[in-house]
C-alpha cells in the first residue's frame, strides 16, 4: 500500500493507493477518515484492490489532514475542483 501527499493548489492531500488495474477513486465518508473506514466500512478495500487500483483521498480537515487556512477551501465546489485535479494526476483514461 502506498501512502503519500499530493499538493493540489497549495494544499497537501493524503492519498492511499493499492492494487492494479482500472483506477477506483474513493472519497472517504463525511466526518471521519480512511482509518476509521478501515474499521467500520461495509467495503472491503483489500478485496476491492485485487480487481482495481484503489485510490483513496482523505478530504481536508478530516482524519490527519490539516484544516485549510481559508474556509473557502472547504466548499463543495473547491473540493470538487481539487478532486478532479487529483484524478487527473493519478489516473490516465477511464476510472471509476
Amino acid at each position: 500500500m502506498a501512502r503519500y501527499l499530493l499538493n493540489i493548489n497549495g494544499y497537501e492531500y493524503r492519498i492511499t493507493g493499492k492494487g492494479e488495474g482500472m483506477p477506483f477513486i474513493w472519497l472517504h465518508g463525511m466526518f471521519h477518515s480512511p482509518e476509521v473506514e478501515d474499521l467500520f466500512a461495509a467495503v472491503d478495500f483489500d478485496k476491492l484492490s485485487r480487481h482495481f487500483r484503489v485510490i483513496r483521498i482523505e478530504l481536508p480537515a478530516h482524519g490527519s489532514s490539516e484544516v485549510p487556512s481559508s474556509a473557502d477551501r472547504l466548499t463543495w465546489s473547491a473540493i470538487a475542483r481539487d478532486v478532479r485535479q487529483i484524478v487527473e494526476r493519478t489516473s490516465t483514461g477511464k476510472y471509476i
